[in-house]
């Protein structure tokens, strides 16, 4: 028997949905306050059509539809499951039990089965191996060495399960490469405030000197490859990677860095701003 998805349980999801990333991302409702102030202000026109990419459920979507109720909203997401959520939540004309305004017709979900990403998800990998192939003759440290080092000055002082956990290695395996970046002066151990007899692994003064120094050769590799790009193909290149970093966070569950992005401008016909959030 197949069963409805109604908007009231749809609905109780995207509220879930919403805690939860409230609490990977405490500044998430500033992030969108931030990106609708920019739509807002580069839009130019009362009725901005908006491009929501990395949507989730809709919910950067439905806050910028509060602030311009005449704006249309296209939200579009890989992730079938939270596209469903969005549909059955929020193209409603609204919720019936919080009496939302007729506004939520505006919210245009992208079917994504219209959308082939089989080849430009090939492209990707491709570019993927490649970065990795042009930077792979920094050997002072592994690619799990530097994950590790990043997550350490990311997040702070994690167990050894949590850091295996993180770059899908078995514990042994991280706890190897613990005691290499410890003697290396690179990690210390120490205890957990909260239980003494759990230990945790922090980076020290000379990891981040360390992290600092490979990221920064590994960047200046990729210049180099990218020095004969035209200087239209480099404009574009950081669109794409705009919309497509938050995005891949978010799917990652990682936080930080540049978790919101935004851009957008009136041009001549349809007045298009492009968003991107951690929705």
């Amino acid at each position: 028997m197949t069963r409805t998805l109604t908007t009231q349980t749809a609905s109780a999801w995207v509220d879930r949905w919403d805690a939860q990333q409230q609490v990977n991302l405490p500044d998430r409702e500033e992030r969108f306050t931030v990106l609708i102030d920019a739509v807002q202000e580069c839009a130019g026109r009362p009725d901005p059509l908006v491009l929501d990419l990395g949507c989730g459920p809709g919910s950067l979507a439905v806050r910028l539809l509060d602030r311009i109720p005449a704006a249309t909203v296209v939200a579009v997401d890989v992730d079938q499951l939270l596209l469903a959520l969005g549909r059955a939540a929020w193209a409603a004309p609204g919720r019936p039990a919080d009496g939302a305004p007729p506004w939520r017709d505006a919210l245009v979900i992208y079917i994504n089965e219209v959308m082939d990403l089989s080849q430009p998800a090939a492209d990707l990998l491709e570019v993927v191996a490649l970065v990795i192939r042009g930077v792979s003759d920094n050997r002072d440290l592994s690619l799990t060495a530097v994950s590790t080092l990043g997550s350490l000055n990311r997040y702070g002082p994690q167990r050894v399960t949590a850091l295996a956990g993180a770059e899908g290695v078995s514990q042994p395996s991280m706890t190897q490469l613990v005691q290499r970046l410890e003697q290396r002066g690179l990690v210390a151990r120490r205890s957990d405030p909260a239980d003494g007899r759990v230990a945790l692994v922090a980076i020290t003064g000379e990891g981040r000197e360390a992290l600092a120094a490979r990221r920064a050769r590994s960047a200046a590799r990729i210049a180099e490859l990218l020095a004969d790009l035209p200087e239209d193909d480099v404009g574009a290149l950081g669109d794409a990677l705009t919309a497509l970093l938050p995005a891949i966070r978010r799917r990652l569950g990682i936080g930080g860095g540049s978790g919101a992005g935004a851009g957008g401008g009136s041009g001549a016909g349809a007045g298009i701003t492009a968003a991107t959030a951690a929705s």
